[in-house]
């Protein structure tokens, strides 16, 4: 490579084009006193240059107005926004990744770093301790064995323990969560508290306890964001999220077009994972299974999932949550002998939740009791039903 100076780029310049630029070229040269200050100058270059691009999108998005709604705009704005702001290099070296496991590890081992627990401890011991930042985990099971109620189970714990849960719903309403809650939390079942009159003294005792402790759990919940733009929209608008819960896939939109199912559902699913990336926290996206011909029952596979493609490409952890056939199914693991029995004895339902992909750790089964009548999960043998 040949040296730069003011002589050797001048006689380039003349071979290139035949002009003397010598006059101008020194005339530059008279505005920088030193290279020595090159890395300041380019910084400085660089800055009015997103100055520039960010005053561009600005005036973009206010051209935009007249011809899309609100929303879009603010989606294409942010979408722009976020090209600026990573307009930085991102590679990482080899180096720089050993170091920054090793830290986190250090991190790890006094207590600095925290997963967010399940508030199921064979969970948590099949999961490494719980959910991570920027991962997703998919519960999928099939209408009515629960999901939904699981992932309230989580909010509620994660909360407890202290990490601001947001939950993106369009399966079910403000009050409907609210009852779920209260029965979970108070014991009583959800019948009754949806015929309030029949509550004694002690029962309204315990709905205004249970009522003032919601009040200070930070769960936070949006019913009205229906496409997975809407979502991460409202997400960034929070600004303080732990973790996130999108309740559930299938029923979630896209402002894109798409000539399939499949795609629409690919596209979502893309879009929940960069969320957890961009925002990292852990998301928990619910997912139907696909229903099984005549009836027939039997532990679910990845295949399972609708659209499974791309939810399990995207997906870090996938669970699903399903009801064993009897006390006999083989896909009981003999640690939960007898908790079927148990379950069965007080009139709920033994359920395994499968950890059917996992990137960083092992698949396992687990098996935990579910109250359905107050909505909460339990350890018969470590928990008062």
């Amino acid at each position: 490579s040949k040296a730069v100076d003011f002589v050797t780029v001048a006689s380039a310049e003349r071979e290139a084009s035949g002009v003397d630029m010598s006059a101008v070229l020194l005339e530059a040269v008279r505005y920088v006193p030193t290279t020595a200050n090159v890395r300041t100058y380019a910084d400085m270059v660089r800055e009015r240059t997103r100055r520039r691009e960010l005053r561009d999108i600005c005036e973009q998005t206010l051209g935009s107005l007249g011809g899309s709604n609100a929303d879009e705009a603010v989606d294409t704005a942010l979408t722009a926004l976020r090209g600026v702001l990573g307009g930085q290099s991102t590679w990482v070296s080899f180096g720089e990744v050993a170091a920054r496991t090793y830290d986190m590890m250090e991190a790890i081992s006094r207590g600095e770093i925290r997963t967010i627990p399940t508030g199921l401890p064979d969970l948590d011991n099949a999961t490494a301790g719980g959910l991570r930042k920027g991962e997703v985990t998919v519960i999928a099971a099939g209408t009515g064995q629960g999901k939904s109620a699981l992932a309230l189970f989580l909010a509620k714990n994660a909360a407890q323990k202290g990490f601001c849960t947001g939950v993106v719903s369009r399966e079910m309403t403000v009050e409907q969560y609210g009852f779920r809650a209260l029965a979970a939390m108070t014991g009583i079942e959800t019948g009754d508290l949806m015929q309030a009159k029949r509550l004694y003294p002690k029962q309204w005792e315990a709905v205004s306890k249970a009522a003032a402790d919601m009040q200070r759990l930070p769960i936070h919940f949006t019913f009205r964001a229906s496409t997975v733009e809407d979502v991460r929209r409202e997400a960034q608008r929070h600004g303080k999220l732990d973790l996130l819960i999108v309740d559930y896939i299938q029923i979630l939109q896209t402002r894109e077009k798409y000539a399939s199912e499949h795609l629409r559902v690919s596209h979502i699913s893309r879009c929940l994972k960069e969320i957890a990336l961009d925002m990292e926290i852990p998301v928990i996206v619910l997912s139907q299974l696909k229903r099984q011909p005549n009836g027939m029952t039997r532990k679910p596979i990845l295949a399972d999932l609708k659209e499974s493609g791309s939810i399990e490409n995207d997906a870090d952890a996938v669970w699903f949550l399903y009801r064993p056939q009897n006390d006999n199914d083989s896909n009981i693991p003999s640690a939960y002998d007898g908790w079927y029995d148990a379950a069965e004895n007080l009139g709920d339902r033994f359920m395994l939740l499968e950890v059917a992909k996992q990137r960083m750790y092992a698949p396992g089964t687990i098996g935990v009791c579910f109250d359905t009548r107050k909505m909460r999960f339990y350890n018969p043998y470590t928990e008062k039903p």
